[in-house]
């Protein structure tokens, strides 16, 4: 009987990385984990093991070996549970199950994408269904029947894309897919939005602000700051004590709230500014403070410790008002209001630009570039002429009809 040929086995300096040697064959051997689980490759030569183990882990970063069957509705979920562990906020995950966000993801995203495979969405999958938003229309129950409720807004449509889009964006940082197949996705044009017929009408603005005074005291106090300064409502919510300066009548905007780090963080485009004020607004302003309130404490505060009102709960008691008052307006439409009302009233491009705290000129009427940010003593006389006395409006008597 022929004695077996004795194996020759290398130390494990002389074998390249990754590479090891079976004991029983001499083969030289590799594993590695894809997906996870685990593979296994054998050679006969230390130098096929070599250029082996290169290849697989060229086909590994490739995807070849990603078989991942994770739905759009499992991932949707695994990004919640990681955010809510780690305490970050992406692509505002944290607030997906309320309002907008909810309506997106059940009613669009996920109804098209929902149960398949993340790695089976394609970029034609993608342009499908963006063919399908455009033509989408919205419908409605009247008195039992279904009438047509028109199509979907460019920009409702742009933010379904954001949403995919993010969601496609942490699938590639798990893993699960190499590339995003929204970002091969052309967006459709944003409808241009008509600024001026956002502002409300003389008679819609004394009918809200008589409506709001009676309903809710403060939301009238911040409707009239907002108006008197051009505050959004982040940045309404985002005052404190040490802004309101009794003496100058002055309003400093610094900052908007952060429901989510619970701190003040720069405003939406950088730009921090001073603005004076009516008098009677400071005066309703001054009314409202506590007797044991301390400079850093916020204006409009809320029920539970040093934080301001919600964002939600503000926007619901405006609503309610327009609702009540029978007009199609938004919170953000006081804003335009009293930005509507300073241009009438002055004809300065450069003021108005001041006023709503915009960077670029542009971006409040496409006109010369300026920057500035501070009120000048020679213009707060001007300011207090130009803009109405929102107080007195909110005293005057209205005429409601009654249906």
């Amino acid at each position: 009987m022929a004695k077996k040929a004795k194996i020759k086995l290398l130390k494990k300096s002389e074998l390249p990385k990754g590479i090891r040697q079976r004991k029983d064959s001499g083969k030289f051997f590799f594993r590695f984990n894809a997906d996870r689980k685990t593979y296994y490759k054998e050679f006969e030569t230390k130098e096929e093991a070599r250029k082996g183990y290169l290849i697989a882990r060229a086909e590994v970063a490739e995807g070849k070996y990603n078989n991942s069957k994770v739905t759009l509705n499992q991932l949707i979920e695994q990004v919640l549970t990681i955010d809510k562990a780690n305490g970050t906020r992406c692509i505002n995950s944290l607030k997906l199950h309320n309002g907008f966000k909810k309506s997106c993801i059940e009613n669009s995203v996920a109804l098209r994408f929902g149960k398949i495979p993340v790695k089976d969405i394609e970029v034609k999958e993608c342009n499908n269904w963006l063919l399908e938003q455009l033509r989408y229309h919205k419908t409605k129950i009247v008195k039992g029947k279904t009438v047509d409720n028109g199509k979907l807004s460019t920009n409702t449509i742009n933010r379904y894309i954001d949403m995919l889009k993010g969601y496609l964006s942490r699938a590639v940082k798990l893993g699960y897919i190499q590339y995003n197949p929204m970002e091969r996705i052309d967006r459709p044009k944003a409808q241009k939005v008509n600024k001026d017929r956002e502002a409300l009408t003389d008679v819609e603005l004394t009918m809200f602000l008589s409506t709001i005074k009676e309903r809710s005291p403060k939301g009238w106090v911040m409707a009239l700051a907002m108006l008197d300064t051009g505050a959004r409502v982040h940045e309404c919510l985002g005052l404190q004590w040490k802004n309101i300066d009794n003496d100058s009548s002055k309003i400093a905007i610094e900052g908007q709230y952060d429901p989510i780090t619970k701190t003040k963080k720069d405003i939406k485009n950088g730009v921090k500014r001073t603005w004076v004020a009516k008098t009677s607004t400071i005066r309703e302003l001054i009314n409202i403070k506590p007797v044991n309130a301390n400079k850093e404490d916020y204006i409009f505060k809320g029920y539970k410790d040093n934080s301001p009102l919600g964002v939600g709960r503000v926007e619901q008691i405006f609503r309610s008002v327009f609702k009540i008052c029978g007009i199609k307006k938004t919170p953000h439409s006081l804003r335009h209001t009293g930005a509507t009302l300073l241009w009438k009233a002055t004809g300065d491009i450069r003021l108005v630009q001041k006023f709503l705290g915009h960077k670029n000129i542009a971006t409040t009427q496409k006109y010369i570039n300026d920057n500035f940010t501070e009120v000048s003593k020679e213009e707060t006389e001007s300011i207090k002429n130009a803009l109405p006395d929102f107080v007195e409006k909110s005293n005057q008597p209205i005429l409601r009809v009654v249906a």
